[in-house]
């Protein structure tokens, strides 16, 4: 099995975020885009994954430090934005580099071609 092409990125971000519903995202994030990225190449569904928790923990702080400075003590609601993703892609790697990568494409290759001559 390879890595995600951009398509399957986007259907994995739809199955985590129960389509954009958990975590709430906002007006602006549309997943087909983060999905496409080029920034999620190599991503594998973990690292979407991470991408999605790391994105919401960037709007979990966000929400924490706008409370203590909420002088009313008004709750503030967690909505994961677009500028939450930015910040997540610019720390979220793949967790397989682009080597390795390229050898299990090669062994998939031999592999099937092993499998189809027979």
């Amino acid at each position: 099995v390879g890595f995600p092409d951009p398509s399957d990125r986007v259907d994995i971000l739809k199955a985590l975020t129960k389509n954009g519903s958990k975590p709430k995202l906002g007006a602006e994030v549309k997943l087909d885009g983060i999905g496409r990225d080029g920034r999620c190449d190599g991503f594998s569904g973990a690292d979407m994954s991470a991408l999605v928790r790391e994105a919401s923990m960037q709007a979990l702080k966000e929400a924490l430090k706008a409370s203590t400075t909420n002088k009313n003590g008004g709750k503030s609601s967690i909505i994961v934005q677009l500028r939450h993703f930015e910040a997540a892609l610019n720390s979220v790697k793949p967790s397989v580099n682009a080597r390795d990568r390229a050898k299990y494409a090669a062994m998939k290759s031999r592999y099937t071609k092993a499998v189809l001559t027979k």
